[in-house]
């Protein structure tokens, strides 16, 4: 699970996350149609988005069950097979219509295992109306 906020002022138009798992196991190498070993595997992580209308900073959460390629794995088990999932945000300014991309990296030393983000949204009234902060 990762936040994703936009703190610039222009609204952006067609948010795209994907999240990719990226391993290398020489001992489990994997053999081309052309006879090719690659050491190296790439799989895409099915992501869940809330709001891809970023109006407030949006959670994306990967579900680890039975169908994903993390489970059962430990973070040893991550380490040993030099494991890094890559997120990669792609949008359009809305004002300019130019396509910009983001790209974070996270290594097992860098993923947190059985936290909760905090809740960074609050309800305010003013003048009798609900807003978000």
């Amino acid at each position: 699970m990762f936040r994703i906020g936009d703190a610039r002022q222009t609204a952006i138009i067609r948010p795209c996350v994907q999240a990719f798992l990226y391993t290398f196991n020489p001992s489990r190498q994997r053999k081309t149609l052309e006879g090719e070993y690659l050491p190296n595997r790439t799989v895409e992580l099915k992501l869940e988005v809330i709001d891809e209308s970023l109006l407030l900073p949006i959670l994306v959460s990967h579900v680890i069950d039975e169908s994903s390629p993390l489970y059962g794995m430990t973070r040893e088990e991550m380490e040993s097979l030099r494991a890094e999932v890559v997120v990669t945000f792609v949008a359009v300014n809305s004002e300019t219509g130019t396509e910009f991309a983001a790209r974070q990296s996270y290594l097992p030393s860098e993923m947190f295992w059985g936290y909760q983000f905090v809740k960074i949204i609050r309800t305010v009234m003013s003048e009798g109306q609900k807003h978000h902060a």
